[in-house]
């Protein structure tokens, strides 16, 4: 696993110097020297050019990181189609390890680019290439990238007469080929520090091409692959979209984010929702399932807003009613796959690379319905996600899941709404136990808790330990205490408890119970925890430790980017299955950079079963 280093940089006292920096642990990657290679002596009778159907550089990411896939954002806002390989860059670079050269040309590869069009150009990743498509292309030439931090500059040449076509330099005034390309001091810095992720300059979207620094501004959200549209730089509701783009009559790079249900002073989650080519039912989205969802936070005012594009309407265009915002949609089939890489299974980041739009990375979470994470195609773990991240898998596939009868349907309905929000909490910051890896904990009512991510949650005062008496780790259905499920997955989807805690319980200690105390929150009765048929005992010692109760709906983390993570897998089809470690790489930077080595989650063995209810199908499918 490759460690990528930070670094404080210092700042030169003249650009053509020796950079020095702090390293801060591990390999260093950071520059070293800064270098003068060949500098361009600017023409002073040289013309701009930036006729019709020329390319523009439209934006420019932040980076702090050597090593970061940096990325900037060209436009044809002509009428006509152009070759990108007409054009050429000529910039900052980086050898990848520690000097950077002043002046670097980079060829730029043969693809359309559109009339209207976005195309986002990344420096290479120094580790694993990444594969160019008609969204994005990826630069290297010789072992050398792009490179820029605070300071640096842009240009876009014209490859057969070598002059200047778009030009844009910032904090240190750098000169273009032609000197009519840039008048006046350099653009403003551009924002490059450990918390400038997400970040650009842009094009000022109401003014025109002046040739100066007066034509950019800072945006703390970068817009990339759309439109530079975002005028303020409030997120009171703390959702990662600005207050102003949740106004009636805006956008955010180009998406009407208020027709889409996103208000300002209510937290906003978009996830865009692709499900894989498969007449396997548990892996075609069921829209009650995603409601369940939309319902369960609305109760605590956020939105969330799903994206399955025209499965539910079966209509061309966007219908937000119908959960059809444009996106989403099916895409190919894949018998294993997981987030990442993996041995003989598929990888959700290129499902993603090649179906999402760029300009939803810093506000879309990316959902795939799948088959199943083995390479076999076996029924195995419902889910996987990032841990603060913005990707996740749902793996129902071959779980046997149906319509067939309407208590089929209501299992197939609660399994894809309890996994879902299961998952998605991972995305939002929960652990299994909350604030913790601990799982089952009874008295933890939360969807995040393996007790509850299938089955729902109990009815307090009323037979309120009957999941605890379900568990496979616990009773294992004992007839002594257990006499089945008060309100199961087989019943209707619209009672189905589906939540995440709100922290209210008592802390129980596990080698003193007292059951009389019940699960322990305002209303509850008893809990028969040793299950011997005596619910009033006290002193009962079923293990040790404590079991805690977590708050979850006041400690959700909406912001994704920037934190390492720990990868989640959902509750297993099968009984006893060693969950293996996964390295899970996601977005440090929602928009720069999609992958970043992450920490590890090894998880327990013997995980909780599916309905008794499930169980009896399957039972019954296999019988001749």
């Amino acid at each position: 696993m490759m460690l990528f280093c930070r670094y404080l940089p210092l700042k030169p006292s003249l650009v053509i110097v020796l950079a020095s920096a702090v390293l801060v642990g591990c390999d260093p990657v950071q520059p070293e020297t800064l270098i003068d290679n060949n500098p361009v002596t600017p023409s002073p009778s040289a013309q701009n050019v930036m006729a019709a159907g020329s390319l523009v550089i439209n934006e420019v990411g932040s980076s702090y990181y050597s090593n970061t896939m940096r990325w900037f954002e060209l436009y044809n806002p002509g009428g006509t189609a152009v070759d990108l390989s007409d054009y050429q860059l000529r910039s900052l670079a980086y050898d990848g390890a520690s000097t950077v050269t002043t002046s670097l040309t980079f060829s730029l590869p043969s693809t359309t680019v559109n009339a209207g069009q976005y195309l986002i150009v990344r420096a290479q990743s120094l580790s694993s290439p990444a594969v160019d498509t008609s969204r994005v292309v990826h630069l290297e030439q010789g072992g050398w990238y792009p490179y820029w931090d605070s300071k640096g500059y842009l240009e876009l040449l014209d490859t057969s007469s070598g002059s200047t076509v778009d030009f844009v330099t910032f904090d240190t005034l750098y000169s273009p080929t032609d000197a009519a390309a840039w008048s006046g001091g350099a653009a403003l810095t551009l924002v490059s520090s450990t918390s400038s992720f997400g970040q650009s300059i842009g094009r000022n979207g109401t003014s025109g091409d002046t040739n100066s620094g007066s034509d950019w501004s800072h945006s703390t959200w970068a817009t990339i692959g759309g439109p530079n549209d975002v005028l303020c730089n409030t997120d009171a509701d703390g959702d990662l979209i600005p207050d102003c783009n949740e106004q009636s009559g805006t956008t955010f790079a180009g998406m009407p984010l208020y027709e889409w249900g996103a208000r300002s002073g209510q937290p906003d989650i978009f996830i865009e929702v692709d499900y894989m080519n498969s007449s396997d039912e548990g892996i075609i989205p069921r829209q009650e399932a995603l409601q369940s969802v939309v319902d369960a936070f609305a109760a605590r005012g956020i939105g969330v807003h799903f994206d399955v594009g025209d499965l539910f309407d079966n209509a061309s265009g966007t219908d937000p009613a119908q959960m059809d915002l444009g996106g989403g949609g099916q895409v190919p089939f894949a018998t294993g796959i997981t987030i990442g890489s993996g041995a003989g299974v598929a990888d959700l980041y290129d499902y993603k690379r090649d179906y999402m739009a760029y300009s939803r990375l810093p506000i879309f979470h990316y959902m795939l319905f799948a088959n199943s994470q083995l390479s076999t195609g076996a029924a195995g773990s419902s889910g996987l996600a990032e841990l603060v991240g913005n990707d996740i898998l749902i793996t129902l596939g071959n779980w046997g899941l149906n319509s067939a009868t309407t208590a089929d349907l209501n299992v197939l309905i609660n399994y894809q709404a309890g996994t879902v929000m299961h998952e998605l909490g991972h995305n939002l910051g929960l652990r299994h136990g909350g604030d913790e890896n601990t799982n089952d904990k009874p008295n933890y009512l939360s969807v995040m808790n393996y007790l509850y991510q299938l089955n729902g949650l109990p009815e307090i005062g009323n037979d309120e330990g009957d999941r605890f008496y379900y568990s496979n780790s616990y009773h294992a259905r004992n007839a002594t205490c257990y006499s089945g499920l008060n309100q199961g997955p087989d019943e209707s989807y619209t009672a189905f408890r589906l939540d995440y805690s709100n922290g209210s319980a008592i802390d129980l200690n596990v080698a003193s119970l007292n059951e009389n105390l019940g699960l322990g929150e305002t209303g509850s009765d008893n809990v028969d925890f040793n299950c011997n048929g005596d619910g009033t005992q006290t002193g009962v010692n079923v293990g040790s430790g404590t079991w805690s109760d977590h708050d979850d709906w006041s400690n959700l983390q909406l912001d994704f980017g920037g934190y390492d993570l720990l990868s989640n897998q959902g509750i297993s089809l099968r009984s006893i299955q060693q969950r293996q470690s996964e390295n899970l790489l996601r977005l440090p930077d929602p928009v720069g950079n999609d992958r970043s080595p992450v920490a590890e989650e090894t998880a327990r063995l013997a995980e909780s079963l599916p309905s008794a209810y499930f169980l009896r199908q399957q039972q019954r499918a296999s019988q001749p």
